[in-house]
């Protein structure tokens, strides 16, 4: 690595925040050896069939059926979290935040918030800006600490009142950020394979990691492109490869589609969906759009200052 090339690095590092927590998520642990991506079974996304001639999402894929509830949102046919508090107790859930407090300053952001999410759920934090959602990922994911409550993940505590006791690279988490957070400098298969690399995932296994990821997402032809070289919804599509090319439990998603209209949300949504029926992580979206939030959630948790105001199915 050239001189030149180890400047810009480290001045993209220095001006974008983001890349420096994308940097972290990185090192995510694979400690799923035995999780099944069946590379056998075929399925690949084709630019034919998903993308349009300049590279964004084109036309819609099979997806689940929406339904409406009545209450202004719809639903897919799934298996949403029961409200039974028996039944509640008798599940383990994936995620698990109790009593959870959160100040900036003096500005309360949590407060004594608690929220249970279950294994390949698909949860929306809905709400308007400044309620605590991006906290609630950022918690989660192990870049913020809470000041009071604890978190939980797999029945492990990775958090207590001021403490992280598992750091986020060993949470076992995939993050996209709102602004995607790629590497300026990178191609699009070196975003891919950074994370690997310092994971110390054998060359020839994370070469094929990222074949099969990007084949996944129609993006196989632009493996040297550079983010600058590539259309906005060339850019989203690396930044979801690039989450799940480390094959996390958990993916979080902070209102990566706020900038695209209906159309474009619709057919990543669908895409995204398939990815998770496919793959099998747990999703926790933030989004303040009824549009996202009607193709994406199994339940959703409506959030006004600090905490939970409605939990639907």
């Amino acid at each position: 690595m050239g001189a030149a090339t180890i400047s810009h690095f480290r001045a993209a590092f220095v001006e974008n925040a983001h890349l420096r927590l994308a940097c972290r998520l990185h090192f995510v642990s694979a400690g799923r050896a035995a999780r099944t991506y069946d590379s056998s079974a075929g399925r690949r996304s084709t630019a034919g069939k998903n993308f349009d001639t300049h590279g964004e999402w084109g036309a819609t894929v099979n997806r689940e059926s929406l339904f409406d509830h009545g209450d202004g949102f719809s639903y897919p046919p799934r298996h949403p979290r029961t409200s039974d508090p028996s039944a509640s107790h008798a599940r383990m859930n994936h995620i698990e935040l109790d009593g959870v407090s959160k100040t900036f300053g003096e500005r309360v952001v949590l407060n004594d918030l608690s929220l249970g999410v279950e294994k390949a759920e698909r949860l929306v934090l809905f709400g308007p800006s400044g309620s605590g959602k991006t906290t609630v990922l950022r918690l989660i994911a192990g870049l913020e600490v809470p000041d009071k409550g604890e978190i939980q993940i797999e029945d492990r505590i990775v958090a207590s009142s001021g403490k992280n006791h598992v750091p986020p690279e060993k949470r076992d988490v995939g993050m996209v950020f709102q602004d995607l957070a790629l590497w300026p400098h990178m191609t699009v298969q070196q975003n891919l394979m950074f994370g690997l690399t310092a994971r110390r995932i054998q060359k020839r296994e994370a070469e094929v990691r990222i074949r099969e990821m990007l084949n996944r997402v129609g993006l196989e032809n632009r493996m040297q492109a550079k983010p600058h070289q590539l259309s906005g919804g060339e850019q989203q599509r690396v930044a979801l490869a690039r989450a799940l090319v480390s094959r996390p439990s958990i993916l979080l998603m902070d209102e990566p589609l706020s900038s695209l209209e209906d159309e474009r949300k619709r057919t990543i949504a669908s895409d995204l969906l398939g990815l998770q029926r496919q793959f099998g992580f747990t999703l926790i979206y933030v989004t303040h759009d009824r549009v996202e939030t009607g193709l994406l959630a199994s339940r959703v948790c409506q959030m006004r200052d600090g905490g939970v105001t409605d939990a639907s199915k």
